[in-house]
């Protein structure tokens, strides 16, 4: 009969044998944390929609204002013209996006000034789609901004939070928030297609959702120029047409 510590021991090897087989769960669960940890230290604030312009406002004094702001803004831009921050850029962000996560659609949401995010660049919409503008307060996008981060491995499952969403219909998708000082001004997405065989998309790694939050940063000062610049000369109008 054996002895009750050898018993003992054989129990603990079996209990640790099968902690060295982890599930699909367990994995995930460690994946979901490696990445919560990862983004823990820059969750954007969900921005709020900007009040318009008062009426009753003077409109020399914000006339001169905001005409001196935009004058200011584009003296920084480094001899870059506001074609470029306003059109340019953003296509190119898209296009780089797409490079470093080799993802068949990228979109680019900017804040349009008025508390909306419309697409400023992209690759491989349709034309509908870069029509199509998303408010803050869609579910998917405020779990976005306070999350950090978003990876959906399957869209299938969440189809109806999606809908109208531009780069939406892709088969996995990593959204990441646009964000200065602690306000995001906007989002960019990357997504993978089953492929022309019937193959399912390649799921995104955390490396590729590591290397699409590490442009949003390189790049979110130069994008929130373009916002600025837009919202100034939206106001301006908004004055000049009062």
């Amino acid at each position: 009969m054996p002895a009750a510590g050898g018993t003992r021991a054989a129990k603990d090897q079996a209990a640790a044998g099968s902690t060295e087989r982890p599930s699909d769960q367990d994995k995930r669960s460690r994946r979901a944390w490696t990445l919560r940890r990862y983004i823990a230290s820059r969750r954007p604030e969900t921005p709020q929609p900007q009040a318009p312009v008062g009426r009753g406002a003077l409109f020399s004094a914000e006339y001169e204002h905001l005409s001196r702001s935009i004058e200011n803004l584009t003296e920084t831009l480094g001899g870059q013209s506001i074609r470029f921050y306003e059109r340019d850029l953003p296509q190119i962000a898209a296009s780089e996006i797409a490079k470093r996560v080799r993802a068949d659609v990228t979109v680019l949401l900017l804040d349009n000034g008025q508390g909306i995010m419309e697409v400023s660049g992209d690759i491989g919409l349709t034309p509908d789609e870069r029509q199509l503008s998303v408010e803050y307060r869609r579910d998917v996008m405020r779990e976005l901004f306070q999350a950090g981060v978003g990876l959906i491995e399957d869209t299938d499952r969440v189809r109806g939070a999606l809908a109208g969403i531009p780069g939406g219909g892709a088969e996995t998708l990593i959204l990441v928030p646009l964000v200065h000082g602690r306000l995001g001004f906007g989002v960019l997405m990357a997504g993978r297609d089953r492929s022309t065989t019937g193959k399912p998309a390649e799921v995104f790694t955390d490396r590729d959702v590591q290397a699409l939050m590490g442009f949003a940063d390189a790049i979110a000062e130069s994008l929130r120029t373009a916002v600025l610049l837009r919202r100034l000369k939206g106001q301006l109008s908004a004055l000049e047409n009062g």
